[in-house]
């Protein structure tokens, strides 16, 4: 029996570590029957099993591949699949959604619909990266992880963002959300107690260049060398 909800294409560069990669795949298994995700490949993409499209060049970001080649891959699975949903997780790939969008609908499938989600706060400074956002959002639906995120856009790109833009934390229950809810234990995190008197700095999230790690580091190191008034700082970093 089909599925009466609407088949979902999600569209990321690869499927390497990172919190987006894994939010797909969270979305994928609360829905399986109704997901599927097209990228350049990577470790993850093995728990998709045959909900994962492979195509080399949805990793790129020059103008051939972004402003044609992965729009024609895009609507060719969209027709394959008969997907009502785009959902774009990269600037790129969501301009590249976008022109799919309309291709698809040149060749009849007005059904389709093209939502992007807005994952960080980038440089709008230019007009030519005003010009490339404006492709995000002409999005039929735009979602936010976070309403913070959610309001700095709108103040760059004023009413340009969809008065109906929604702000959505990540919906999908971890197995720790799960096993809280079957009021099983808690397992115990590990990280010691912080020392007394000391000043804890927590930085959650994958040990990646663009998380800061060294930056934190070496604001720490500055503050320990000239005192600033922290008895005992503490770094702690969490992640993969």
């Amino acid at each position: 029996m089909a599925s009466s909800e609407p088949l979902v294409l999600h569209l990321l560069p690869s499927l390497h570590v990172g919190g987006v990669e894994r939010g797909v795949l969270d979305l994928c298994a609360a829905r399986p029957a109704t997901s599927a995700v097209a990228s350049a490949g990577g470790p993850l993409e093995a728990s998709l099993g045959t909900a994962a499209k492979r195509w080399s060049t949805l990793a790129r970001r020059d103008p051939l591949s972004v402003l044609l080649i992965n729009p024609l891959v895009i609507s060719t699975w969209t027709r394959r699949l008969s997907v009502d949903v785009l959902h774009a997780h990269s600037r790129a790939l969501g301009v590249s959604a976008a022109i799919a969008r309309r291709l698809c609908r040149t060749l009849g499938l007005r059904r389709v619909r093209y939502v992007y989600t807005w994952h960080g706060y980038y440089d709008t400074s230019s007009p030519l990266k005003r010009l490339w956002y404006a492709a995000l959002l002409a999005a039929d639906g735009l979602i936010f992880p976070s309403a913070a995120l959610r309001d700095a856009v709108r103040a760059s790109f004023g009413s340009a963002v969809r008065a109906d833009a929604e702000a959505i934390h990540r919906g999908v229950r971890s197995a720790r959300e799960a096993r809280r809810d079957e009021g099983a234990p808690e397992p115990p995190l590990a990280l010691p107690a912080p020392t007394a008197g000391s000043f804890r700095v927590l930085l959650p999230g994958r040990l990646s260049p663009s998380k800061g790690h060294d930056l934190l580091a070496s604001a720490a190191a500055h503050a320990l060398a000239e005192g600033d008034g922290v008895p005992a700082l503490e770094v702690a970093l969490i992640g993969a």
